[in-house]
C-alpha cells in the first residue's frame, strides 16, 4: 500500500472529498446528520503520520531535544468527519496537514501563552 501511496500528491485527493461531499448534499443525505439548531457535529483529531531522525524534506516539521539537540523529522494532519450520535456512519472531509506557516518557528497549531519563553506552550 505505502509503494501505491507514496506517490500521490495530497492535494490530489482534495477534489475526490469534494466531489463526495457535494453528492451527499444533492442527495439530502446529510440533512439526517444534522444534531441541533440547523448544526452539524464535527470531530476532530490530530495525527502524526512521518517520523523520522534521518529522512525529511520540507514539508516536515521538525522537534530538537534540549538534551541532546537530537532533531527528529515529522508530519501531522488534522482529520474531521461529520457524526451524528444516533447513526453509525460518518461522513469523513478531507484531512488537512499541519505545517508551519512561512516564517514561523511554531506550527499553525500551537499557541503561546507566553511569548518569551518556548517552554510556555499550549497546543
Amino acid at each position: 500500500m505505502r509503494d501505491i501511496l507514496d506517490d500521490v500528491d495530497p492535494n490530489d485527493l482534495r477534489p475526490l472529498f469534494k466531489d463526495a461531499f457535494r453528492q451527499l448534499q444533492r442527495g439530502k443525505v446529510l440533512e439526517k446528520m444534522i444534531f441541533m439548531e440547523g448544526c452539524y457535529l464535527l470531530n476532530l483529531d490530530g495525527t502524526g503520520y512521518f517520523s523520522s531522525k534521518v529522512r525529511h524534506n520540507k514539508s516536515c516539521m521538525e522537534k530538537v531535544r534540549r538534551t541532546t539537540g537530537e532533531v527528529t523529522y515529522y508530519l501531522q494532519m488534522l482529520g474531521a468527519a461529520i457524526v451524528h450520535p444516533d447513526y453509525k456512519e460518518v461522513f469523513p472531509l478531507c484531512p488537512e496537514m499541519i505545517m508551519q506557516q512561512d516564517g514561523d518557528n511554531k506550527t499553525d497549531c500551537e499557541r503561546s501563552l507566553c511569548p518569551a519563553h518556548d517552554a510556555c506552550l499550549f497546543g
